[in-house]
């Protein structure tokens, strides 16, 4: 059973491990089982793993925009984890700062660069002459829309994705210039409006809208996930200490923290 929870590193790339959890190597293999016995071919399995591989590649270019935005104001990654439902970079000691919106908004830029591009390269192939160019078309069209898809749906404000992010560096900054004296709270506080107040709402009403209208489950699993990761982080956050040490410091002797928690 531990096997199951287990990671498998792959590659090292700019000084990053990259690992795979072993539920993504689960899927991607079972996915690819499961096309081929659904149609009986053994060359369209190879071709739905190709996809795959693809797509997981997409993630990591926009894992590795965060990598190296957060590598250019000193934070470094530890590693790269490969999930079923998306990707992971495990960056440390993230800026409590704005520096955070931009090592968030990396990541969804460089996945709207990458949708461009495939859009952009489609009328280079040609439209005819053979089953190999209008694979290549209908691979670039699905990258670009699975691209573009990603994009999106980071900046959603749903805390931990990378819309989350970005909010909670924005009500860090907003708490601290409208009162000073939550001034060394201010990220947990921000943390946890972003998690509470906005990410699971947020998240529940997609919910909703997959039980009652899309069906399409994999979403749900995804935003009860959501939940579960933005509970945790801040959970963890507020047990280690919260505040900066140094705007601790400051704060108290001015007199301008609280002494109850958040």
């Amino acid at each position: 059973m531990k096997a199951l929870w287990a990671t498998l590193p792959l590659f090292r790339a700019f000084g990053v491990p990259v690992h795979a959890h072993t539920t993504w190597l689960l899927c991607f293999y079972g996915f690819m089982v499961w096309v081929g016995l659904e149609q009986q071919s053994f060359i369209g399995a190879v071709i739905v793993g190709f996809i795959l591989i693809l797509a997981s590649t997409s993630l990591l270019v926009h894992e590795f925009a965060h990598v190296f935005v957060a590598r250019r104001y000193g934070c470094e990654t530890s590693r790269i984890l490969l999930l079923p439902f998306g990707c992971l970079a495990q960056i440390e000691d993230l800026p409590r700062d704005s520096r955070e919106i931009w090592i968030a908004l990396a990541g969804p830029l460089a996945s709207a660069a990458l949708g461009v591009l495939c859009f952009l390269a489609l009328p280079l192939m040609p439209h005819r002459f053979g089953y190999g160019p209008r694979m290549v078309r209908s691979i670039l069209s699905m990258l670009c829309f699975f691209n573009l898809l990603v994009a999106v749906f980071n900046i959603v404000p749903c805390f931990p994705m990378d819309g989350g992010r970005i909010l909670r560096s924005l009500l860090t900054m907003l708490i601290k210039r409208v009162s000073p004296r939550w001034a060394a709270d201010a990220f947990i506080l921000a943390t946890r409006i972003s998690v509470r107040y906005v990410a699971r709402p947020l998240a529940l009403a997609f919910l909703v809208v997959t039980c009652l209208y899309t069906h399409i489950w994999i979403d749900a699993v995804l935003f009860i996930l959501i939940i579960l990761a933005g509970e945790a982080e801040f959970h963890l956050l507020r047990e280690s200490g919260g505040p900066d040490q140094g705007d601790s410091v400051e704060l108290r002797s001015q007199g301008l923290v609280r002494e109850e928690g958040v």
